[in-house]
């Protein structure tokens, strides 16, 4: 079993491949050899962490969504009556 720092490293491996390979030919032109060429992983490696392209996409996605929430929830929320009372 792949600890968890190897494991990290090579999603980040595969993200970076799927990222430069979308970016240059579009999603429906990606394709698992190309992806695990640029990556340098070997075909069983990418179906251990993904099902397939869409599975990848879809898991990139709800990644990039959680960091773009945990940024928003760390910013303090302004607190609106305080606010007018100051209008006010």
């Amino acid at each position: 079993m792949e600890s968890n720092e190897k494991r990290l490293k090579t999603e980040m491996k595969i993200q970076r491949a799927f990222i430069k390979i979308v970016s240059a030919e579009g999603f429906d032109k990606l394709t698992i050899s190309a992806l695990i060429k640029d990556a340098k992983i070997n075909r069983g490696t990418f179906y251990i962490h993904y099902l397939d392209k869409y599975d990848l996409k879809s898991k990139y996605e709800k990644e990039i969504i959680l960091d773009i929430q945990n940024i928003f929830s760390n910013y303090k929320k302004p607190n609106l009556d305080k606010s007018l009372n100051l209008i006010i």
